[in-house]
């Protein structure tokens, strides 16, 4: 330390260097002039204070008209950024009449400041009852955080500054004058006793942090004039129950309404164009319609709103849709947001490529979430907080597991990841527990993931089981029922797959007209599968199915094959066993699956052709079910298999007629 006639040099870098006299901190300027800055204050703007920390003003400080530095007199005529920023030991500040220019945010919570002086014959400032104004009184620059009471802002002001109310937490009351055309970022934050504000006529922007942590603020009043709200300027606003926007509205910002847990009634108006992140995370709200307008929205706008079940939008909306109250992009590439509220067990559309950051946090909920098969990445924090879930399988195609993605899920106790790579995936995706339970991953990548970064955290890594299950539908004699063929495998792609069918006696396949098997292939495939089944005896059928050269199956855990099958007439109602002899799965490198038989049972139940409502009786009621079906206007039980009366495994109008000839006896 260099002491020079009571100045301390404090720092001499490549930035302008800091003095220290008589406890005030300068800077000099171009033109030779001293700058009262922060302590701590690099020069250029910058501090090595924390945010907010400012220890080195305390008492009463009046700023002098001249200051020594290097044994030559300099004008003090600035006021830096932030120069009294965060002086919670200030009690006043007096300026002196050389003092032209003051920066931003200058006063700004200092918590026990309770007047800023200045000089009568100050040509660029003014005070008045201890708050800052320019000369002319036209901007309110600060009000020192310790005044107490009621204020009303002078009808001369059109401008309140950047922070000016900054951290003025015993004001119990604020009046703006119709004057007021534009307000500064964080004008009002900290204000934490204020309950209603009234924001005049003509102001456009409520700028970044406006009211942030004004706790007690329970109405505020948004002017027709409004059209941007910006990032943080409601955060933390805990009172706030409901808030009315204005047609004029284009754009809110990130985390504008974050924290607002009191805000239970919003109400979007078409005009909205874009929406940020987390603009209404933590809220009450209930209920929300994203406008037909909206072309931006952030990721998880709606996150932790556990009041939220759905969230719906505009039929007119062409780049967001919601699907099962949960938010997409239009072509459900993308799902942004689930809501926190939703319940159950949710299945994720086959399209979906991307799970957007946080786009299921704190659904805890939610029971289980089957995966798109799509899958491509998870985003930040994506299932954070999805207490209910126990179990998650990923498909063969995920690549990226983003920071926190399943942090908290408390009681996942079992994860499969169906992808032969291990998927790029943060350290801290996983929950420190998660590391106890079973990963199982593709039976010949066990030793990969063994390796892999973050992946051989799991205490046990296991082959996923590979093999075939088998469901039949309820079958009636003389209808035709399905046998749902379903695949385990854990790799990318299958060549082909064959095995015995064994079917109770009565019960066979189903031919269309021209001697083709009815099969339906529901897995997503490449290539066009072949069928072929060859008949071993009266109940028993060899089924093959080969794909094109160059093609294969492609997914996994899924219904591969659906096959018809008839009922004899004579077949009485019971549960009868049939069998999958010896299943044999090929995958795309020529690996074999080789599995022992699969038991499933077939249900055969009373019935009569056409006598679809069940009531015993073949009438006119069983037609009107069957139309209403048609129309999509049905929502009882309907035993469709008794309603395809032309046997060709779906319900079309040719079965309507069909069924009205049975009714008239022109149609056995």
């Amino acid at each position: 330390m260099i002491w020079t006639l009571g100045l301390l040099v404090l720092c001499t870098a490549s930035h302008a260097t800091v003095y220290e006299v008589d406890g005030i901190f300068y800077t000099l300027q171009e033109d030779g002039t001293a700058k009262l800055v922060a302590p701590g204050d690099d020069g250029e703007g910058g501090s090595s204070m924390p945010i907010g920390v400012n220890t080195g003003y305390r008492g009463d400080v009046v700023v002098p008209e001249t200051v020594d530095i290097g044994g030559e007199s300099r004008p003090v005529t600035a006021i830096g950024d932030y120069a009294f920023l965060g002086a919670t030991s200030l009690t006043s500040v007096t300026l002196p009449t050389t003092v032209t220019f003051i920066g931003s945010t200058p006063f700004a919570n200092s918590t026990r400041l309770t007047d800023i002086t200045v000089a009568d014959d100050n040509p660029a400032f003014c005070s008045d009852d201890g708050v800052l104004f320019n000369k002319s009184r036209t901007i309110l620059i600060a009000c020192p955080a310790a005044k107490v009471g009621d204020y009303a802002v002078p009808v001369t002001v059109d401008s309140i500054a950047n922070s000016a109310f900054y951290g003025c937490a015993k004001l119990t009351s604020l009046t703006l004058p119709s004057t007021v055309s534009r307000i500064g970022f964080f004008a009002f934050r900290g204000c934490s006793k204020l309950t209603t504000m009234t924001i005049p006529e003509g102001v456009e922007t409520i700028r970044n942090g406006t009211f942030h942590s004004c706790r007690l603020m329970e109405t505020v009043s948004i002017p027709s004039t409004v059209a941007t709200i910006e990032d943080a300027a409601f955060f933390y606003c805990q009172s706030l129950k409901a808030i009315t926007f204005p047609a004029a509205l284009r754009t809110i910002g990130s985390n504008a309404f974050d924290e607002c847990v009191s805000l239970s009634d919003v109400l979007l108006n078409e005009g909205l164009q874009a929406i940020g992140s987390k603009a209404f995370s933590r809220t009450k709200l209930t209920h929300v319609i994203i406008p037909s307008t909206v072309s931006a929205i952030g990721e998880a706008p709606f996150s932790s709103c556990m009041s939220l079940e759905a969230i719906e939008v505009d039929a007119g909306n062409t780049d967001y849709r919601a699907i099962d109250g949960v938010l997409f992009d239009t072509a459900v590439s993308r799902l942004i947001c689930c809501p926190a509220g939703k319940t159950g067990d949710y299945v994720m559309p086959a399209t979906v490529i991307v799970v957007e950051g946080s786009g299921f946090f704190s659904c805890r909920q939610l029971t289980s979430v089957q995966m798109s098969p799509a899958l491509d990445s998870l985003g930040f924090s994506a299932f954070n907080g999805c207490w209910g879930i126990t179990e998650l399988k990923l498909p063969h195609t995920v690549k990226y597991i983003g920071e926190n993605a399943f942090n908290n899920c408390t009681e996942l106790a079992s994860l499969t990841c169906h992808a032969m790579a291990p998927p790029a995936v943060d350290v801290n995706s996983f929950l420190t527990s998660t590391y106890n339970s079973p990963l199982y991953v593709p039976q010949r990548r066990v030793s990969t993931y063994k390796k892999a970064a973050v992946w051989k955290k799991f205490k046990t890594i296991l082959p996923i089981p590979e093999g075939m299950e088998v469901t039949a539908s309820d079958a009636f004699p003389g209808a035709l029922a399905t046998i749902d063929i379903a695949m385990n495998s854990a790799e990318t792609g299958i060549v082909s797959y064959e095995f015995d069918l064994l079917l109770p006696e009565g019960v066979s396949p189903a031919f269309d007209t021209d001697g083709n098997v009815i099969c339906t292939f529901t897995m997503r495939h490449q290539g066009t599968p072949l069928l072929t089944m060859i008949p071993l005896d009266d109940n028993a059928w060899h089924v093959k199915v080969t794909m094109e050269e160059g093609s294969i199956l492609t997914g996994y855990d899924g219904e591969v094959m659906r096959l018809y099958i008839n009922v004899d007439p004579d077949v009485g109602p019971d549960t009868y066993t049939a069998i999958l002899d010896y299943p044999v799965m090929v995958l795309s490198d020529a690996y074999r699956v080789e599995m022992e038989y699969v038991r499933f049972d077939l249900t055969v139940n009373t019935g009569s052709m056409g006598d679809v409502n069940q009531d015993g009786y073949v009438n006119v009621s069983d037609v009107t079910v069957l139309v209403s079906n048609l129309l999509g206007a049905y929502s009882g039980t309907m035993a469709w298999q008794l309603g395809d009366i032309n046997h060709d495994g779906k319900i079309t109008v040719t079965d309507v007629t069909g069924l009205v000839n049975i009714i008239l006896n022109i149609y056995p």
